[in-house]
């Protein structure tokens, strides 16, 4: 008989993420519009972010197409 736990994941991916997806203060930091990623979170927290018109939380998911203001 097979294990039956669940991991967490699903067959097509670990978790609830979408393929294709950031966290905005991870994006910001890696394109280098900060120094540190830590800076990047503390600007979305400030309200100096913005995404598509709305402002940024630093979880928040940032896909292709996206508009991306700092």
């Amino acid at each position: 008989m097979a294990d039956t736990k669940s991991t967490g994941g699903t067959a097509a991916g670990p978790g609830p993420l979408e393929a294709g997806t950031a966290r905005v203060d991870a994006w910001i930091w890696s394109v280098r519009l900060t120094k540190t990623r830590s800076v990047a979170a503390t600007a979305c927290r400030a309200g100096h972010v913005k995404v598509n018109g709305e402002r940024a939380k630093p979880a928040q998911q940032v896909r292709a197409g996206d508009e991306v203001r700092l």
